[in-house]
């Protein structure tokens, strides 16, 4: 039986082996180094687990520290997907990407701005007199309408800047007041809701669903 030691912050000692002997749990914590294939393996909790190499599809793990530098690039251009429909990654963060997106999971394109408190989502802004902040809630119909505080925005700008969501464009809910047909025009009504006309001029958007309640509700509709 050969053994050769590796320096690995102490001694660890690796078996080589022309075949993997039968797995035993007395094997636990042992490292082979099988000839015949030029792998190595560790012994699991219940078999010889093959390692990862270079070469190998798992080498890409998330329980090891990332220790590389310099620039990553696959050997062909337009060629090696990173996951696949049915295996996806969940989240993948960087400072800055340059590609082509073609779809979004939700509907607004957003922005962020300060406003003159926090507002609920759905509540129609209107730019403020004040230098304190950039936004502050419509109180009347005349007003000069910018957005709608979005909850999921489908895209954000300025997204490390202070202040709150405002959807400018897209499927947005909003706040208001009182019964709503589809296809019905919403305007500014007070206090940052708005109230559903069948008259078109002054209007900020465009009712997606019908809604009885005479109370205050968020209702999809479509900003442009």
């Amino acid at each position: 039986m050969k053994f050769h030691e590796v320096d690995m912050e102490g001694r660890f000692w690796v078996q080589r082996v022309t075949s993997n002997p039968t797995w035993h749990e007395s094997y636990a914590g042992r490292l082979i180094y099988n000839t015949s294939d030029g792998k190595f393996y560790k012994s699991g909790s219940a078999a010889w687990e093959e390692m990862p190499t270079g070469d190998a599809d798992n080498f890409l793990k998330s329980n090891a520290a990332d220790t590389h530098s310099g620039t990553i690039t696959p050997n062909a251009d337009n060629t090696i997907n990173l996951g696949s429909g049915a295996l996806r990654y969940a989240t993948i963060y960087a400072v800055n990407f340059e590609g082509i997106v073609t779809t979004a999971t939700y509907a607004d394109l957003a922005e962020k701005f300060t406003t003159k408190e926090e507002y609920p989502e759905g509540t129609i802004l209107k730019i403020s007199e004040s230098e304190d902040y950039d936004l502050e809630a419509c109180q009347n119909y005349t007003d000069d309408f910018v957005g709608i505080v979005s909850k999921n925005p489908g895209f954000i700008m300025n997204n490390e800047s202070p202040g709150q969501l405002v959807g400018l464009i897209g499927r947005i809910p909003i706040r208001v007041i009182g019964p709503v047909r589809k296809s019905q025009k919403i305007i500014v009504n007070e206090n940052g809701c708005g109230i559903a006309v069948d008259f078109r001029s002054g209007y900020i958007a465009i009712s997606l669903e019908s809604n009885p309640d005479e109370n205050e509700k968020l209702v999809m509709c479509f900003v442009k």
